[in-house]
């Protein structure tokens, strides 16, 4: 979601449009970034990244 449509600041731009950071979330690519990720969640994550990859390209 990008910034100006989140909760905490949806308030404050509320009527505002922002289409390069609209087009970013929608095209961009994201990653769980959490500090509580576990050992096994994150090599969870990276075999699904290591297994898309090839398709990708």
């Amino acid at each position: 979601i990008p910034m100006h449509c989140q909760p905490v600041y949806w308030q404050q731009f509320k009527g505002q449009r922002y289409p390069v950071a609209e087009e970013l979330c929608r095209t961009g690519f994201y990653l769980p970034s959490a500090t509580s990720l576990n050992l096994d969640e994150l090599e969870y994550i990276a075999s699904v990244i290591r297994e898309a990859c090839p398709r990708l390209s």
